[in-house]
């Protein structure tokens, strides 16, 4: 569910980001290298192929602990936001490169899908496709 969307704006660092998506050098006779998550530019997290119809998924990798300064939001962001808040979109804003983003706030709720039930894709959407 959508809570609240910001006006389009100018974010980023014209310097290195501390966080930036990135691909290690393809290896011969391969269509794709390794995709990463960088973190101070160390591999933080790899990065599945996403065709559409698989889950998308993230493999945290062995050093993976560190982060940008966002320590001091902590708090606020465990107790959940209501709205846009400037200092959240500001700290998350440093870890990315410069350009133009669309500030939004949704609340996700997870649900279980048990194979061939209600909600499961392959069982279901797929085979209406």
């Amino acid at each position: 569910m959508l809570v609240a969307v910001g006006q389009r704006r100018d974010l980023g660092t014209d310097s290195e980001p501390w966080l930036r998506f990135g691909e290690e050098p393809k290896p011969d006779g391969a269509w794709a290298g390794r995709r990463l998550l960088m973190v101070n530019e160390r591999p933080a997290f790899e990065l599945s192929f996403w065709c559409g119809t698989c889950q998308f998924v993230f493999r945290r990798l062995e050093g993976a602990n560190e982060g940008g300064s966002i320590q001091d939001l902590q708090q606020r962001l465990t107790r959940g936001m209501d709205s846009l808040d400037e200092d959240v979109i500001l700290a998350f804003g440093a870890a990315l490169s410069r350009g133009a983003y669309l500030p939004f706030l949704q609340r996700i709720q997870p649900r279980l899908v048990m194979p061939a039930l209600d909600g499961d894709y392959f069982a279901h959407e797929q085979v209406e496709t």
